[in-house]
């Protein structure tokens, strides 16, 4: 599997983010396996985390804002969506690409 699943030229942003609304816990973790991503927290090096669900916390979607697309302090423009991790025993907030994850898993399914 490429790991510039970003650059398939076949995955459209309508793609990308349907299957971005269908990514599970279980997926998460497999792509953070698949990726070799470093399990421990950078800032105190435990390894527990707790991934942030807006529909179970009740808190808002995380997301980065592309600097050229805010308007207003808060105000609309164009976001990337983004895994928010949490570790459980600092609190260091993690992310990872929402967009990237989503790619993975269709060409997992493919």
């Amino acid at each position: 599997m490429s790991k510039d699943s970003l650059d398939d030229p076949s995955l459209n942003a309508d793609q990308l983010t349907s299957a971005l609304q269908q990514v599970k816990l279980a997926d998460i973790t497999e792509f953070l396996i698949d990726r070799e991503a470093d399990p421990a927290c950078p800032s105190c090096r435990a390894n527990a985390w707790t991934v942030m669900d807006p529909t179970i916390q009740g808190v808002v979607d995380l997301r980065m804002r592309a600097p050229w697309t805010i308007t207003e302090s808060f105000g609309p423009g164009a976001a990337l969506p983004a895994i928010v991790m949490v570790c459980n025993q600092c609190g260091f907030i993690r992310q990872h690409s929402g967009h990237l994850v989503a790619a993975w898993m269709l060409k997992k399914l493919a």
